[in-house]
């Protein structure tokens, strides 16, 4: 059964992703999240009705495994880790296994966000402030989107359109957010 990918957020409350085979009972969803249940701030599945919890990450630390997200398109899991040093976007398949970085600058990179048509990725990044780049499916960079030229300026949490013609994000370039 081939699973759509669909992106909740409940700012301050929880954060996790949800997969629909189709419309139905709560057991046609997956959702990825994150919790500290293990002691530690880890990724986990379970079923749409809270049913078939599994534990995907266990690096029992204090720099967390969080802000899981299917990416639209594929059984993979991309997520923010801090796995050698340095916050970095990371994927896995959905069983946990094969956990690679995606993005590999120096400094941090995260909160990836894979387009509509599953070609190209906004993401965050200090480069050396932070802004929003794209970059292509490989994880190749193309662009720099944003321009913000220190650390009093802050652009984030950048999501694509739902016809993936836009890009919206989050920053303080207005003295608030």
């Amino acid at each position: 059964m081939r699973f759509s990918r669909i992106f909740l957020s409940l700012h301050g409350i929880a954060v996790f992703s949800v997969s629909a085979a189709n419309a139905g009972a709560l057991t046609d969803y997956e959702i990825v999240f994150s919790s500290d249940r293990s002691g530690y701030l880890e990724i986990y599945k379970m079923n749409g009705d809270g049913s078939g919890v599994v534990q995907l990450t266990d690096q029992k630390s204090d720099m967390p495994d969080y802000d899981p997200r299917w990416i639209r398109g594929t059984s993979e899991i991309s997520f923010q880790s801090y796995r050698r040093g340095g916050w970095r976007t990371w994927k896995m398949d959905e069983s946990g296994d094969n956990a690679h970085r995606f993005l590999d600058y120096p400094t941090y990179e995260g909160k990836a966000d894979w387009s509509p048509t599953e070609d190209r990725i906004v993401f965050t990044s200090y480069r050396p402030a932070m802004n929003l780049y794209l970059a292509d499916k490989s994880g190749k960079v193309l662009k720099q989107l944003t321009y913000n030229e220190g650390y009093k300026v802050i652009t984030d949490h950048g999501r694509w359109s739902p016809d993936g013609n836009e890009i919206v994000y989050v920053s303080n370039m207005d003295g608030d957010y």
